[in-house]
């Protein structure tokens, strides 16, 4: 009988639901006006035609107060110590005008007392009345019907997450996991809080089908082991941001999220060191500067002070996007640093020397590249010219105006290449190489690096969309494997690279070791608590689709071309010493293969075989 009300309450708009409240708190005022009146003269009160003015006044007095202290414009299901003490307020403001009302009108058998004695009451009235509505509220309707969720972390966040989902019906919070035994055995806005320990039994007991995992603030070592557990334990896990990430994207929602893809993945994170100190009060160049790994550097450049920033980018939207989210950290943090955004792709050689010129760049991080192998392939000319001729546009500025260091970011893509992507990347690796072999006034030096998680060219994002539409999850091979590294972490390790190079280097970051992407699908899939459907488990809803290896693509990626690996100060940064042509042969071959993206397609093949060809003799 009470939920259908609740129901029909619940899909009420937003007025007639205040003008229900409104009618209580106009009867309470009544109801504590009689009882006043019976507690002060000790017998049942009948009221006479002057004690009704006093009711009068206490009816409309407390609902116009109410209404001016804002009382009646809050969602009633969140009763926090907060709305409480402004009924407090409210209810003393209240008080003292109806009783000094009283001492003036002097209204003939009308105890002045009742106007301290029926606000007293009053307030009791009105609190049981919200705490009631509040409870009513609070859960669903149906919470069999809903699915049983856990919140992994009793802390700020979890507390936030749980009056976010108050009013969703689909939801049913069954109460709090925390690690912490100090709060084992107690409570959280009337939610138990329950030992990662008796995660089995409560999964069994309550029927727990997703974990929603509240910790903004863990390790990442930590995060993983969490999801570990989860994945062991056949639950499906989601994450909430933060509320101050919730403010700073202007969404005032708490949306669940999948994990991020840094925790689904079985490797462990790597460790980075925060040693860089020579970016201080430098010019500092980001070419690519909106994209994945250079947003990234840019953002964490600023972390170490520089005098002054200068983004290129050939993208106005990414290089808009970057130059905003800069602007913004530097507001946060009070920072002064001067920031300068170029539209400019890396081949335009006459607009890259005005930036040289005006900004005078001391440290340059060269990411921008083309990088989707697929589309490479179908176009070889605008691979090479931008990837290979604007890198050495690039790096033979960097000489001309006397650069301090010059830091190209390359891909494992260029070991052994098969592909245009790869060779493009290879092709200028030698640029950085030979440069920095043919002269010593600029450092050159490379870091090179597999996949990063989440940028643009990774097919975790779109394996995660893939799933979360019910499939298929398209994989090119069952035992395709790669190496997959967090943007923070690569761009971390960038940096640390590039301050220790002393000229030459081909340094190579411990990607750890490569993870089959089926295994990783598989993964993917139940965190996001779902099932593969094959052979074995025909009850699937998830479909994985092998469409066979694209053209150039390899079944494993290399990192380095041989077996000459040092050590450095990090042991998450290695260097390789590789073979390459010196400047006077790749100059040559440079020429050619300018000319050659020049030109229109019936010469697409001849240049992807004058770049091989050169690739195939400089590995030789």
């Amino acid at each position: 009988m009470i939920a259908p009300l609740l129901r029909q309450a619940r899909a009420l708009p937003r007025r007639p639901k205040q003008l229900i409240v409104v009618s209580i708190d106009a009867a309470m005022a009544i109801a504590a006006m009689w009882l006043a009146y019976t507690l002060r003269l000790e017998e049942w009160h009948m009221p006479n035609q002057t004690q009704f003015i006093s009711y009068g006044l206490a009816m409309v007095g407390s609902i116009a107060i109410f209404y001016q202290a804002r009382l009646y414009h809050i969602v009633f299901s969140y009763l926090t110590i907060t709305y409480l003490v402004s009924i407090l307020r409210a209810v003393a403001i209240y008080s003292a005008g109806l009783f000094l009302l009283l001492v003036i009108l002097q209204l003939p058998t009308v105890p002045r007392s009742v106007g301290l004695i029926q606000p007293f009451i009053f307030l009791v009235l009105v609190c049981i009345n919200r705490i009631i509505i509040s409870a009513l509220a609070a859960d669903p309707i149906s919470s069999i019907e809903a699915k049983q969720y856990l919140i992994y972390g009793a802390g700020k966040a979890g507390a936030q997450l749980l009056q976010g989902l108050r009013d969703d019906h689909r939801t049913h919070i069954v109460g709090f996991i925390d690690d912490d035994g100090t709060r084992v055995g107690r409570s959280l806005l009337d939610r138990p809080i329950f030992h990662a320990s008796d995660l089995p039994n409560l999964i069994e007991r309550y029927q727990i089908t997703d974990m929603l995992v509240a910790m903004p603030s863990v390790s990442p070592m930590r995060r993983r082991e969490i999801v570990d557990r989860l994945l062991d334990l056949n639950l499906s896990a989601s994450t909430v941001p933060s509320l101050s990430d919730i403010l700073a994207d202007q969404k005032l929602s708490y949306a669940l999220n999948p994990l991020a893809l840094e925790d689904i993945l079985p490797r462990r994170p790597l460790n980075t060191t925060d040693k860089q100190s020579s970016l201080k009060d430098k010019v500092v160049m980001v070419t690519g500067a909106g994209g994945s790994i250079g947003s990234e550097i840019c953002r964490q450049i600023l972390l170490h002070g520089p005098r002054k920033l200068v983004l290129v980018d050939n993208s106005e939207f990414n290089l808009y996007r970057i130059d905003a989210a800069l602007r913004a950290i530097l507001a946060n943090n009070a920072q002064d640093v001067a920031i300068t955004s170029c539209l400019c792709s890396v081949t335009n050689q006459e607009r890259l020397q005005h930036i040289f010129t005006e900004h005078a760049p001391q440290t340059i991080y060269h990411a921008a590249a083309y990088k989707h192998v697929p589309i490479l392939e179908d176009n070889p000319t605008e691979a090479i010219v931008n990837n290979f001729v604007g890198t050495r546009i690039m790096a033979d500025l960097a000489i001309t105006h006397k650069a301090e260091r010059f830091v190209l970011i390359s891909t494992d893509k260029a070991v052994r290449p098969t592909n245009i992507m790869g060779a493009s990347k290879r092709l200028a690796e030698m640029v950085v190489q030979s440069r920095a072999d043919s002269q010593s006034q600029t450092l050159f030096c490379m870091v090179r690096f597999g996949n990063v998680i989440g940028s643009s060219g990774s097919a975790l994002p779109l394996f995660q969309h893939q799933i979360a539409n019910g499939g298929p999850v398209t994989v090119t091979h069952p035992e395709i494997t790669r190496y997959f590294m967090s943007i923070p972490e690569a761009a971390s390790l960038v940096l640390e690279a590039g301050e220790m190079s002393t000229g030459g280097e081909m340094f190579v970051l411990d990607m750890g070791s490569q993870v089959k992407i089926l295994d990783l699908v598989h993964r993917m899939v139940r965190i996001m608590g779902k099932t593969v459907k094959s052979a074995a488990t025909p009850n699937g809803n998830i479909e994985i689709a092998f469409i066979g290896l694209r053209p150039g693509e390899k079944m494993y990626e290399e990192l380095v071309l041989g077996d000459n690996i040092q050590t450095t100060s990090n042991d998450r940064i290695n260097m390789a010493v590789e073979d390459f042509l010196k400047l006077e042969a790749l100059s040559a071959c440079e020429d050619r293969l300018t000319d050659a993206g020049t030109l229109v397609a019936p010469a697409l093949i001849e240049t992807e075989l004058i770049t091989l060809d050169i690739l195939q003799k400089s590995a030789e």
